[in-house]
């Protein structure tokens, strides 16, 4: 009987199959992974601008101000920071002269959110924007001069920063800028038309080195050259010693409570000079601190506390810390009021803390050969003026008050950092007028 025989199979033929499946698979695979690694590699990143604004991407950005562009404009030539305000002016700021804008109302737009702030410029060199009570976003900046509205532009680019002081635990940083590329980004150049002032509040992440506050204990110096002055010597006291000991008893509560303080003196015994690039001055600005505190007693017989700001400022800050020191200690008034300016001396400030700290505000390094000299490196014409005041605790030619001070003075200590802690944290604590 005829039985058909089977083909036989090629066992080999199938093995040789699925290794060229294999083999393809593992190429498609490598393909495509290189593929991708090539794609990450040369992809063009999406386009980033000089500034976030909002939580706009920066294709929205430009889509926002492609037609931004105003008929009605005001060209000014200077601006400068005081303390924690921000202030702009028509005409380069001259302090012996009133600006052209004084009396003017200045108006700050909030691009994210719509709301508008307003500011009556008045003489102060405090007298326009207050900074710290500016909600976080970016602002277009507007000047109302005879009922129309005009758009801020810079007479060139400034871009400039300041860092607030330390509120609710974290800082904010203020960006100034005069500045048309504001939105550029590597597919626009110059994109706006002009150099319109803009001003950006943020939150700042990661701890910053600036300081919150310099202490300035007066004495232990060597102005003269002849000798080193600590003050004088009352029922004990060394003035030097006594002011030393409450600037650290400040620092230690303000940094308990998270600001961090500069103490101009390393120690009760150290002589450090007002004047010069190794002067209690040049820490001031060096530590990037928005205010100064300057320590001291007075040396006249009249009772009282005494509390000394810029002639040229607002009572803002120092009628806070007096009106504060006044309610929480047995330090009493001086005559009718505690808050005081100092007297002029060639139209400026005859205090040298208050004026040489306040850089271009209060025409610092300029009163002075020595100032000049001394100063001029690090304060004349400095845009970022320091907020400063002199506080007199008592007299030192009055024996009551002296003993009244023996008595309290860790709590006056701990009162003034109490008083500054709570300027902080609520900002201007008082809407008083000059």
């Amino acid at each position: 009987m005829y039985r058909k025989s089977n083909i036989e199979e090629n066992r080999y033929a199938n093995r040789k199959r699925k290794i060229i499946m294999i083999s393809l698979a593992v190429f498609l695979l490598l393909a495509s992974i290189s593929s991708l690694i090539l794609y990450y590699i040369f992809k063009e990143d999406p386009a980033q601008g000089n500034i976030l604004v909002c939580d706009l991407t920066q294709e929205e950005v430009i889509k926002e101000f492609e037609d931004y562009n105003f008929k009605d404009r005001l060209v000014v030539d200077d601006y400068l920071f005081y303390g924690e305000s921000l202030s702009i002016f028509k005409d380069e700021y001259d302090i012996s002269k009133n600006d052209s804008l004084v009396g003017k109302t200045l108006l700050l737009a909030n691009v994210c959110t719509g709301e508008e702030y307003h500011y009556l410029i008045d003489t102060d060199v405090d007298g326009q924007i207050v900074l710290e009570s500016l909600p976080l976003g970016l602002y277009e900046v507007y000047i109302n001069i005879d009922l129309v509205k005009k758009r801020v532009v810079g007479n060139e680019n400034w871009i400039d920063s300041k860092i607030l002081s330390k509120r609710n635990g974290s800082h904010r940083q203020v960006d100034v800028r005069f500045d048309k590329n504001i939105f550029d980004d590597k597919n626009h150049s110059a994109y706006l038309k002009d150099d319109y002032m803009f001003i950006n509040v943020s939150e700042m992440d990661a701890e910053v080195d600036n300081y919150d506050l310099v202490i300035d204990p007066d004495f232990g110096f060597n102005d003269t050259g002849y000798f080193d002055n600590y003050g004088a010597t009352f029922l004990g006291m060394v003035e030097a010693d006594e002011l030393y000991r409450m600037a650290t008893i400040i620092k230690e509560d303000l940094e308990s409570a998270g600001y961090k303080v500069l103490i101009t003196r390393d120690s009760k015994d150290h002589i450090i000079n007002s004047y010069g690039k190794e002067g209690r001055l040049a820490k001031a600005y060096e530590s990037g601190a928005n205010y100064y505190l300057e320590l001291g007693f007075s040396d006249v017989f009249d009772e009282g506390l005494k509390v000394y700001k810029s002639s040229f400022t607002s009572n803002h800050f120092g009628a806070s810390i007096s009106d504060y020191l006044l309610k929480n200690t047995n330090l009493e008034k001086y005559h009718t009021n505690s808050l005081l300016k100092p007297l002029r001396y060639r139209d400026l400030d005859g205090v040298i803390s208050i004026r040489e700290t306040g850089g271009k505000a209060l025409a610092a390094a300029t009163y002075s050969e020595l100032s000049s000299e001394a100063n001029g490196s690090f304060a004349f014409n400095n845009r970022h003026g320091i907020e400063s005041l002199l506080i007199q605790y008592i007299s030192i030619k009055n024996e009551d008050e002296i003993k009244m001070f023996k008595e309290n003075k860790d709590d006056y200590a701990h009162q003034t950092a109490a008083a500054l802690i709570a300027y902080f944290e609520m900002g201007e604590l008082n809407d008083l007028s000059n």
